[in-house]
């Protein structure tokens, strides 16, 4: 797995390339921690994830929640087509402000 932060005006863009599994969650759980941490937008892009579990889903809604109490927000940006299926079937698209990646 591999995580890019890039900063910009309206929001902190953190990108997750790879899978998110049991063996890789926690790296991502820490990085989105780190990135709320200061209360400001948070925009995770999962277009280049290619896989994720219940661990992945379980690091972006304690980043969520993180987010929430400290004033800050977090969305899911551009998820790739097998991460879309995982946030519908978590339900977390009524959770998270999601951006879906577009489909070719």
């Amino acid at each position: 797995m591999n995580i890019e932060i890039e900063e910009r005006a309206e929001a902190r863009i953190v990108a997750i390339e790879g899978v998110m599994d049991l063996q890789t969650s926690g790296e991502a759980r820490a990085m989105l921690l780190y990135c709320v941490g200061y209360g400001r937008r948070v925009d995770v892009d999962l277009s280049a994830v290619t896989f994720m579990d219940t661990s992945g889903v379980a690091s972006l809604v304690e980043a969520f929640s993180h987010a929430r109490k400290i004033g800050g927000s977090l969305g899911v940006r551009r998820a790739s087509p097998a991460v879309q299926r995982v946030i519908e079937m978590a339900q977390l698209d009524r959770l998270f402000d999601c951006e879906v990646a577009e489909r070719h």
